[in-house]
């Protein structure tokens, strides 16, 4: 019976972080929804492929060389604005509930790295309310695709270590083939994919599964390849060895480690600057310690190790890093700071739980006044210009022009209003 209560307890928490992260993620929606020029490009390039009934064969062009993503991102949006594209926000509003879902994947991999329930919880907690994860999940850009896909990667992949069976070894690989697609940054879960291979070792078969698994998502370009004479392969070529130098962002140790992480930390994690170089410091230091006893689980060496080597790289990376481009590595910051609430927790449960609330006030104090505050003008602008053109030129239709190229966050925005019938997305 009190095993029983228990349970039902557990998921009652579960469904209370659950509705936490979708209250922090949907209140004042109307005024946080993300419309600039990416978002309605990419809402256009959604509704043309439902209306037309076409099948887009690249995606955007990258911030860094002549490089163009997949297709990918453009069939997730195609297939969000089929669900209900009588209304403009409908991409949006799944693109959203897709990080609700984040919160449910990230209880499922606190379960896997610890058999105390309580660590699942707290590791729900903080993704709930993290507040790069909150702010992002407005945001209709393909970086914010990439969330799901590496949650769901690193979540199969701890199933891989734990079971080591077949359909997981094809998993992981295959979401993070889907997060690389959807967007180029998260290269960097290249290395969750070859970790697992040294902590659990595959058969032949099984690594010709992870092979498959990891190239199915690349035939999506294909087509595209072919036309154009392997156009982003050679571009990605000429990137990787000649036009990265062209760039310069400085980029010293001491900056990385000692500005750039403890600032990015708090983002996703909560908490205050402050707090975040002591947790930092713990994890290395908890690190350190429970390696040296040999007290590490294969499932929490897969986090360190894949963590470690993405900040590895990250290092030496010649581009921005904007906020939403780190979406992808993510789930493995979130684990880290779970861990390290959860050992002052096992240590002494009252410090553990005042560790949890500074996290949560501190993600509470970034997120709250930009969802109070938060105000779409374009819509408001769009609106306007749509009933003076109506009023003016009634039964007509217009080609919008932007001169030079200017002003797309507005002009795009009215392309895609006008693409719309009724639409209301009050």
């Amino acid at each position: 019976m009190v095993e029983h209560i228990l349970k039902r307890r557990y998921e009652l928490f579960v469904i209370g972080i659950l509705l936490l992260a979708t209250v922090l993620r949907f209140v004042n929606y109307g005024n946080r929804w993300g419309l600039a020029h990416d978002q309605a490009r990419d809402a256009i390039m959604g509704r043309l492929a439902v209306s037309e009934h076409l099948i887009p064969e690249v995606g955007p062009f990258t911030q860094a060389g002549s490089v163009v993503m997949g297709p990918l991102w453009y069939w997730l949006v195609a297939l969000a604005t089929f669900v209900y594209p009588a209304h403009i926000m409908t991409p949006w509003v799944v693109l959203t509930f897709s990080f609700v879902l984040v919160v449910f994947v990230m209880i499922g991999i606190g379960r896997e790295l610890e058999s105390d329930l309580v660590f699942s919880l707290i590791l729900g907690l903080l993704t709930a309310l993290s507040p790069s994860q909150v702010l992002q999940s407005t945001n209709l850009t393909n970086p914010s695709g990439v969330a799901i896909f590496s949650a769901l990667a690193l979540y199969t992949a701890l199933l891989y270590i734990r079971k080591g069976e077949c359909k997981y070894i094809f998993l992981y690989p295959f979401f993070i083939s889907l997060a690389i697609n959807t967007h180029l940054q998260a290269v960097g879960l290249i290395w969750l994919f070859l970790v697992p291979f040294f902590l659990r070792r595959p058969t032949l078969s099984q690594v010709f599964i992870a092979v498959l698994g990891f190239g199915i998502p690349f035939l999506s370009i294909l087509p595209f390849e072919l036309k154009s004479h392997f156009y982003d392969t050679r571009n990605l070529i000429r990137y990787v060895l000649y036009d990265q130098y062209t760039m310069y962002f400085p980029n010293r140790w001491l900056t990385y480690l000692g500005v750039f992480w403890p600032d990015v930390w708090t983002k996703i994690v909560g908490g205050f600057l402050p707090v975040s170089y002591i947790t930092l410091g713990t994890v290395s230091v908890l690190s350190v310690m429970k390696g040296a006893k040999r007290e590490l689980s294969k499932s929490y060496l897969l986090v360190l190790i894949t963590f470690s080597l993405i900040v590895m790289q990250l290092r030496f990376f010649r581009g921005v890093k904007f906020d939403s481009y780190l979406l992808f590595l993510h789930p493995f910051a979130l684990a880290l700071a779970a861990w390290v609430i959860y050992m002052f927790y096992a240590f002494n449960r009252k410090l553990g739980i005042v560790l949890l609330l500074v996290f949560a006030v501190g993600s509470l104090f970034l997120t709250i006044p930009d969802i109070i505050h938060s105000s779409t003008y374009t819509q408001v602008e769009v609106r306007t210009w749509q009933k003076a053109m109506a009023d003016k030129f009634p039964g007509q239709k217009f080609a919008v022009y932007d001169y030079k190229y200017r002003h797309t966050g507005k002009s795009v925005p009215l392309v895609l209003f006008s693409s719309m019938k009724n639409c209301n997305p009050q």
